[in-house]
């Protein structure tokens, strides 16, 4: 019988070619039992164990070799429960799949989905967002609790205010994004065509306006709260978003590099607002102090994650409603709001009147001399809305300071913007709206939100920076004045009692008072009141 060293010496043979001859070397084979082949395989794996070097790869036989049919694995999925709060666009968010794939994973039908339901989440769509839970109930106060450990997921009960109504729902902030999920009878606004609400027939091209938004935290610069009186007389608890971008990725990136430009300057383009509900799911009222909690957790979180966010991956910013915020000294933005409209996927609009949306009506904070409560109502409504919730106050009244220029000038350092008011002894009432703090200075200075006004039978006429020339407000020794062409559009002297009103180029303004010169009955100047 031969040796099994014999077969194994065989084993190791290689054949070679023969280049010469052209024809492979022959070798010749004994032929052995199964037994024995069986015995010689096992030594000479086991052998050539020892000589495998580090990181190499070796084909291991297998003990029996079968046909077996390649068959094409099926796809594994994650099963979801919904939650209360969930929508579909909500999950689609969390889970990085579009919400047409998950309809049709599931079968579904419509984008509706319940409390309990079940759906497939393929399993190589993970959350993509890290997000942090919060108790709606109440909030622990010197905890930084969106540096707590995961789950990570902070949820809030809001309204989305838009033009016509508030859209009850859930905000959620992540470190990449926040997300609102209306609830399931806020979820769409069907708009049809007069003629298909004539005939009771639904237009086949009716148009769904969603209530989700979603925006990205590269797209925000700040978030502050304000705590606002309403018409009942209730408190509302309001937070302001203030937005670098809207996520009209054309429209952005045409004007890339001023807004790129207003970014680092914080400066913002527009501005949306959330109101927090005043019940719980349960049903019951929250305390005061837990909605002003929550509301200033939701504007530090987004304020601190701003500061030094950087964008990863795509842009995820899709707002339906928001509030452009005008500028007047950014040339470009003048451009870009009449482009707005061209745009095809444009659902936003123009939140003209804030508080008809938050069921708040601007009151004065005091009594005052110039002005009642229709007449400060409308000159809110002209400024920029950044500053339309704020707090406005009397900072200097003649009545209660004196006629003290340097006094008047003390008491605005550093006071931007305020509303200067005016009432003769004619009884009419005019004044401006500045932008900068009011300070000596031996040019103009000042933007073109800055604006002229004017009441005629209680209805205000407000006169805009014509960009005619740059000539906002000018203060020296003997007084201080606003506009400017021939003459300037408006003059208070340095004791605070005479002055004169002209037409300027700078506002296009006509002339406020009976003739040129006036005495001054009262001087207000209103400034923002900072917590």
């Amino acid at each position: 019988m031969i040796s099994i060293q014999t077969i194994k010496n065989v084993f190791k043979r290689k054949s070679k070619k023969q280049n010469q001859q052209g024809r492979a070397a022959s070798q010749e084979f004994t032929i052995i039992d199964q037994k024995t082949m069986e015995e010689v395989e096992r030594e000479y794996w086991q052998s050539d164990q020892s000589q495998i070097q580090p990181r190499q790869t070796i084909y291991k036989a297998p003990e029996q070799f079968e046909q077996i049919d390649q068959i094409q694995p099926e796809m594994e999925y994650l099963e979801y429960e919904v939650l209360d709060d969930d929508s579909l666009f909500g999950v689609s968010l969390k889970f990085n799949i579009c919400p047409q794939e998950i309809m049709f994973i599931n079968n579904l039908s419509s984008e509706m989905i319940f409390p309990g339901q079940k759906i497939k989440i393929p399993s190589s769509n993970l959350p993509r967002l890290s997000l942090i839970r919060v108790s709606s109930v109440g909030v622990k106060k010197n905890v930084n609790i969106w540096q707590q450990d995961s789950p990570k997921y902070h949820k809030f009960l809001m309204y989305y205010c838009i033009d016509n109504k508030n859209i009850k729902g859930v905000l959620s902030l992540t470190p990449d994004v926040i997300f609102f999920d209306p609830d399931q009878e806020d979820l769409s606004l069907s708009l049809s065509r007069s003629g298909s609400e004539q005939s009771n027939k639904p237009d086949k091209k009716e148009k769904k306006i969603r209530y989700h938004f979603c925006i990205s935290m590269a797209d925000m610069n700040e978030a502050v709260y304000f705590v606002l009186q309403n018409h009942t007389g209730n408190k509302d608890y309001v937070v302001q978003i203030l937005l670098s971008g809207i996520g009209k990725k054309k429209l952005e990136q045409k004007y890339c590099k001023q807004l790129q430009r207003m970014k680092s300057q914080k400066k913002s383009i527009a501005t949306i607002f959330l109101r927090h509900q005043e019940r719980d799911q349960n049903d019951n009222l929250f305390a005061e102090e837990v909605k002003k909690e929550n509301c200033i957790i939701v504007s530090q979180y987004i304020s601190e994650i701003c500061a030094t966010y950087q964008q990863v991956g795509d842009n995820l910013t899709k707002i339906p409603y928001f509030d452009i915020i005008e500028s007047n000294n950014e040339k470009f933005m003048n451009k870009m709001q009449e482009e707005l409209p061209q745009l095809e996927n444009l659902i936003g609009q123009r939140m003209d009147k804030i508080w008809a949306s938050i069921d708040y009506v601007p009151v004065l904070s005091e009594e005052s001399n110039c002005l009642n409560e229709t007449m400060y109502k409308q000159i809110i409504e002209r400024i920029p809305a950044v500053y339309r919730l704020a707090k406005w106050y009397i900072r200097y009244d003649t009545t209660e300071e004196g006629s003290s220029f340097e006094n008047m000038l003390k008491d605005l350092k550093y006071q931007s913007p305020v509303i200067f008011v005016i009432k003769d002894v004619n009884q009419i009432v005019f004044g401006a709206y500045i932008t900068s703090d009011i300070h000596y200075s031996h040019t103009f200075y000042g933007n073109g939100e800055s604006f002229l006004f004017n009441f005629d039978n209680n209805k205000i006429c407000v006169y805009e920076s014509t960009q005619k020339n740059n000539d906002f407000v000018f203060c020296d020794r003997d007084g201080i004045a606003f506009g400017c062409g021939d003459k300037f559009g408006l003059f208070i002297n340095n004791k605070l009692s005479k002055g004169y009103c002209n037409p300027c180029d700078t506002f296009d303004n006509p002339r406020f008072t009976l003739e040129e010169n006036f005495i001054v009955q009262f001087i207000e100047v209103w400034t923002i009141q900072l917590d």
